[in-house]
C-alpha cells in the first residue's frame, strides 16, 4: 500500500504465488489505527455514552454531543475529509471548560485525530471511535485521555494494523492450462481456414485460366 503523488489516495497493489496445485493470492483492505493501551504516564481510553459523566483522576468528563461545525474543523476538512466533533464538559478543580477533539475521515486513509487539551494542560483528549445511533440517542465516543501534570506536549502512541485479504485458489494452473489451449485451438482454426481460403482462390484462379 502506498500514496499517489498522482492524487494523494491511497493506493493497494495485490500479488500471488503460484505453485503447481494452487494459487496464493494476497491483497491489502486498509490500515487502521489501532487504539493506544492505557500508558504509565496516565493515559486511558474512556467510553462515554450521550450525556454520560465519569471519573478520570481528580475530574469528571461529560459527553455533551457531536459537533460538526467546530470553529476548528476548517481547515482539518480543508482535505475534503468528513470530520466530526465531539464536545466534552470537563470539571477539574474549581474550573468547567469545554472542549472538542476532532477527527477527519478521509477514504481510506487512517483517521486524523486532533488531541484537545485543558487549559491548566492537565488533560488530553482524543476521539478514537464513535458510535452514532440517532434512534436510541444511545451514541457511544471512545477516548484516550492523557494526563498532562508536567505541562508536557501530547504525544499520542497509536499503532497501526494492516488488514488483508488472503485467499488460496485450487488447480489454477489447470485453468490457466485451458485458457492457453483454447487460444492455441483457435489459432489453429484460424490458420487453416485462412489457408482454405487461399487455396480455394488458387483453384479458382487456375480455372479460370485454363477455360480461357
Amino acid at each position: 500500500m502506498f500514496e499517489s503523488e498522482y492524487n494523494n489516495s491511497l493506493m493497494r497493489n495485490p500479488d500471488y504465488a503460484s505453485f503447481l496445485t494452487r494459487d496464493f493470492y494476497i491483497e491489502p483492505v486498509s490500515l487502521e489505527e489501532v487504539a493506544p493501551a492505557a500508558a504509565s504516564g496516565g493515559g486511558s481510553v474512556l467510553q462515554l455514552k450521550k450525556g454520560e459523566t465519569k471519573s478520570i483522576g481528580d475530574a469528571t468528563v461529560r459527553f455533551v454531543q457531536f459537533d460538526m461545525e467546530h470553529k476548528g474543523m476548517e481547515s482539518m476538512a480543508a482535505s475534503e475529509g468528513f470530520t466530526v466533533g465531539a464536545v466534552l464538559e470537563v470539571k477539574h478543580g474549581t474550573s468547567t471548560e469545554q472542549l472538542t477533539p476532532v477527527t477527519v475521515y478521509k477514504d481510506t486513509l487512517a483517521p486524523q485525530m486532533r488531541i484537545a487539551r485543558t487549559k491548566d494542560g492537565a488533560f488530553g483528549f482524543e476521539l478514537l471511535t464513535m458510535n452514532v445511533d440517532s434512534q436510541t440517542k444511545g451514541s457511544v465516543i471512545e477516548l484516550n485521555v492523557t494526563g498532562l501534570g508536567d505541562h508536557a506536549p501530547v504525544v499520542s502512541q497509536k499503532s497501526q494494523l494492516l488488514v488483508i485479504e488472503a485467499s488460496v485458489k485450487p488447480f489454477m494452473s489447470l485453468v490457466w492450462a485451458g485458457a492457453f489451449l483454447m487460444m492455441l485451438g483457435l489459432g489453429i482454426s484460424l490458420s487453416t481456414k485462412f489457408n482454405g481460403d487461399a487455396l480455394r482462390q488458387s483453384d479458382t484462379e487456375r480455372n479460370k485460366r485454363g477455360a480461357s
